[in-house]
């Protein structure tokens, strides 16, 4: 089998077509005025009319600031971020009022000196990635804020699916910052004078981790397609850790309260069964993200007597793909799977659920072989002693660092609906196996329940 994905995917014709591409498109203003995943995800997509009324609360900022200037930044800012995504599905009417004819726009790979060539270039690249793949491109925004006054900025994700034979997937996380004119352009309200863009991570460092194929990836085409990766990006780096940021986004969240014996048991990192929705089909078109992320916290729980027992919450956390995360909640099916049997022994309440999570900090190191109880406890308590000796915050619950694990080596598959389908674990030797442990920094993070307007798609519980 790697053969013949070698001699297929990989022939030199095609290995030096693609380059050839890659390397044109880097260098053509018609490329890429940005890019992720999805954010894997992003968060939220503005929907034009009321759709977009319904959503433009939630972008707000926590730092924006305050006051009649404030206000006004912000507001352009929802306006750009609105505008941006109907652009990205192939409608500039909206941008082009925002901009005046000068607007300058500079990215980490190619500036424009006017308005026009800005809509020009973005229209090209929405072409391209359009007719690249089976999927569109998906802008998701997941903040608005204001800088300072007078300049306001958007974060946003893109997800795009570059042409290759293993379906790559080119995810990035990038920020717009707006210098704005008051009135520019017939006394109407500020217009955009110029915009500067930063991505997550610097273009050859994204689309050669991106667009290169990975061996996981190659291995397992026979079973499932290549995975959007989570954006994160690196704060600092330390002998013993590295400062990670992961953005904010929208996900499945299945969890678990869990005692007893299950506090230790070792447990795969793969969702529940009851976190699935959909079934795997031959025919079928799936989007898979990776990695599969899995929190834990401990926690008290009161007993009859008086008395109290430690408890872990396990979380499941499943971003959406790019194409999904977009959707407006009432589009989304349940993602309730049912209880799928028995409860195992020990668990004393499940839910599962679509939230919007927060942005999260974290220290965060690779460990090597399996990602077993011992190992991801052990880099955890390693992790906080660490930071703490840095002089970084540590969450803790119940004295013990909520650790967050990141295991590369498993992806979650969606159908074209929308629905989990499929968890794909791929067995690795151990000095490839790529899994992380991180422990939260600053603050607790805290999802909120995502509000399902149809009666089909309400957030799946068993009432505890």
């Amino acid at each position: 089998f790697l053969f013949a994905c070698s001699s297929r995917a990989l022939s030199p014709l095609l290995f030096v077509g693609q380059m050839i591409a890659l390397c044109s498109l880097l260098g053509s203003a018609a490329y890429l005025p940005s890019t992720p995943s999805g954010l894997s995800p992003g968060v939220w997509q503005v929907r034009s009319g009321r759709r977009a009324a319904a959503v433009r609360g939630a972008l707000v900022d926590a730092t924006a600031v305050g006051g009649a200037g404030g206000r006004l930044e912000q507001g352009v800012a929802e306006a750009f971020a609105m505008a941006l995504v109907e652009a990205w599905k192939g409608d500039d009417a909206g941008l082009g009022r925002m901009l005046l004819p000068e607007t300058r726009v500079e990215t980490p790979i190619w500036s424009c000196a006017s308005a026009r060539d800005y809509l020009d270039d973005l229209a090209g690249a929405c072409r391209f990635f359009t007719n690249a793949g089976r999927t569109p491109p998906a802008l998701a925004v997941l903040s608005t804020g204001v800088v300072r006054p007078g300049v306001a900025k958007v974060q946003w994700s893109l997800g795009v699916e570059w042409p290759s034979a293993w379906r790559s997937r080119v995810n990035l996380l990038a920020e717009s910052e707006l210098l704005l004119e008051s009135g520019g352009g017939g006394g109407g309200g500020p217009r955009v004078r110029a915009i500067k863009e930063t991505w997550h991570e610097a273009p050859l460092d994204v689309f050669g981790r991106q667009v290169t194929p990975r061996l996981r990836d190659l291995v397992s085409l026979w079973n499932s397609p290549t995975a959007e990766h989570v954006p994160m990006w690196t704060e600092r780096t330390t002998d013993d850790y590295r400062v990670l940021r992961v953005p904010p986004m929208v996900a499945v969240q299945a969890e678990w309260v869990e005692t007893q014996t299950l506090l230790l048991a070792e447990q795969a990192p793969l969702p529940p069964e009851f976190a699935f929705t959909g079934e795997v089909k031959r025919s079928e078109w799936y989007s898979c993200v990776a990695p599969s992320l899995l929190e834990r916290g401990r926690l008290s729980q009161q007993l009859p007597g008086n008395m109290r027992q430690v408890a872990q919450r396990r979380r499941w956390v499943l971003p959406l793909p790019a194409a999904f995360a977009c959707l407006p909640a009432a589009e989304l099916p349940s993602p309730d799977g049912g209880s799928g049997g028995t409860r195992p022994e020990g668990v004393t309440s499940q839910s599962v659920q679509y939230v919007r999570r927060p942005s999260m900090r974290l220290a965060a190191r690779s460990i090597r072989g399996l990602p077993s109880n011992k190992a991801v406890l052990s880099a955890a308590r390693e992790l906080a002693a660490a930071a703490e000796r840095d002089g970084l915050t540590v969450v803790r619950q119940e004295g013990q660092p909520v650790v967050v694990q990141m295991c590369y080596d498993a992806k979650i598959g969606w159908n074209k609906r929308a629905q989990v389908s499929m968890a794909v674990w791929l067995s690795m030797p151990p000095l490839l196996q790529d899994n992380q442990v991180g422990v939260l920094l600053d603050v607790p993070c805290t999802p909120v329940p995502l509000p399902m307007i149809d009666a089909g798609g309400a957030s799946g519980s068993d009432g505890s």
